[in-house]
């Protein structure tokens, strides 16, 4: 023993002058462990160094004690007076651990092969930006014409969607990182949001008809407007119906921090635990957006000559557009990993090319009876497609917690700038015969959290 110690002390002097940069000489050795403190101690053997699960000799870990005689009945290679011998007949059991971390169930050099996380994510969607629709017509004491309904009267609401991710290790490379194939897809948030408005009734000669008047250009007067339906309306409403869907393929690279170690518990528990502290991840990939949205402005009115009823002349102008987004991507994700918990903050933002189009279809009835129309009435569509770049960027913010090695819960809060967007209400345009054309330049925030559950295999 005292002769198999001399080698020992003597081979560790050399690698600690040959090699004072390399791993060993950046764990200062502790003090023997003790069970009769309050802390756990990091694993320290007779004659040896802080262990590692990478630098323990075969047959160390094991699910029982080893004893030096079956260490050497396993490997004929091993020396019955090396260190795992030693451990083996010293007054600690020797370790019994499994190859992962207790509390996160990825070590250093066990990562999972297979990992899904899939939940419900609440988002809600920003506003367009500001299209007047209707006024209303006021003459006293002056005449005026106050808006009473535009594109943004609506409220968006948050609406639940579902969230995937599915990860497969490729492997680890030169660098030290490991390697991930990552296909996440979030969406299926479904917004139909409506607001309507109700004016009062006005007397002009012997005719009486609402107050409610669009943009749509009179011929002389307020009263003359030649487009019926959308003028002398009673009621005016809007619908907006939009959805979301996201698909997204990238190569995550985890690089692996120091070696893991072996904790020895106050009640002689051993346990292998990764660093914890701040750990960086990084990500390049492809993402594949469409946001499509519907917009309908309608219009009711009711025309009576001396009390009877003479006309009842409607206006309907609808839009729809469609967002199909593709374009790189690259992002970081900082993790602040403490036992059980994980929290941290993720940003990715690229360029892209938005393929948008748009239609619209207008439509009035009435004119033939509408005395202040003349026989007019509204009957158009326009169509345009084009492909402009557009910009999508993510700011997040998470936490997770895991129940077991292979079981996790996560939160998270997220906001995404989503610019180069046609939206339907801009597209609509209050000109009797417009020509096809196609407005993308609006930029919309949606934020929401997300509750979700992943399974490592």
């Amino acid at each position: 023993m005292r002769s198999a110690t001399k080698r020992f002390l003597t081979v560790f002097v050399c690698l600690a002058v040959v090699a004072p940069t390399g791993a060993w000489a950046q764990r200062p050795t502790p003090a023997a462990p003790s069970t009769t403190g309050g802390h756990p101690r990091v694993a320290q053997y007779p004659g040896a160094y802080s262990a590692t699960p990478e630098t323990l000799p075969p047959g160390t870990i094991t699910n029982s004690t080893i004893s030096a005689g079956e260490l050497s009945a396993q490997d004929s290679s091993l020396d019955p007076d090396s260190i795992a011998a030693q451990m083996a007949s010293s007054p600690f059991v020797a370790p019994v651990t499994d190859s992962c971390d207790a509390y996160f169930g990825r070590g250093s050099a066990c990562p999972p092969q297979w990992y899904v996380d899939q939940g419900v994510r609440l988002l809600v969607r920003g506003k367009p930006r500001m299209v007047p629709m209707g006024r209303e017509l006021k003459v006293v004491p002056v005449l005026q014409l106050p808006g009473v309904i535009d594109s943004r009267a609506v409220n968006y609401e948050a609406q639940a969607g579902y969230t995937l991710t599915l990860g497969y290790h490729l492997g680890h490379d030169s660098e030290n990182r490991d390697q991930y194939f990552e296909f996440s897809y979030w969406g299926m948030n479904h917004w139909n949001e409506s607001y309507s408005v109700t004016g009062a009734r006005l007397t002009v000669l012997n005719y009486s008809f609402g107050n409610l008047f669009s943009p749509f250009e009179p011929s002389n007067s307020i009263y003359d407007s030649f487009v019926p339906g959308f003028n002398r309306a009673d009621e005016m409403s809007i619908n907006s119906r939009s959805e979301i869907h996201n698909f997204e393929w990238n190569l995550r690279l985890i690089p692996r921090g120091r070696a893991d170690r072996l904790v020895l518990h106050p009640d002689g528990r051993w346990e292998r635990e990764v660093p914890q502290g701040c750990q960086w991840q990084y990500l390049i990939g492809l993402r594949y957006l469409t946001f499509d949205e519907s917009f309908a402005f309608r219009a009711r009115g009711r025309i009576t000559q001396n009390g009877s009823n003479i006309a009842f002349p409607t206006g309907d102008y609808l839009s729809f557009t469609t967002n199909d987004m593709a374009g790189i991507q690259a992002g970081v994700e900082m993790h602040w990993r403490k036992p059980r918990w994980d929290f941290g903050a993720r940003v990715k933002a690229g360029p892209y090319i938005n393929w948008a189009g748009q239609s619209t279809y207008c439509r009035t009835t009435g004119g033939g009876d509408d005395p202040f129309a003349g026989g007019f009435d509204l009957n158009f569509d326009t169509r345009a497609n084009n492909a402009k770049t557009a910009f999508v960027g993510e700011l997040g913010l998470f936490a997770s917690y895991k129940l077991r090695k292979n079981f996790n819960l996560h939160a998270s809060y997220d906001f995404y700038w989503v610019s180069g967007l046609a939206l339907a209400p801009e597209q609509i345009r209050f000109e009797t015969n417009p020509s096809d054309h196609i407005a993308s330049l609006t930029t919309l925030v949606f934020q929401g959290m997300s509750l979700r559950a992943e399974l490592l295999w």
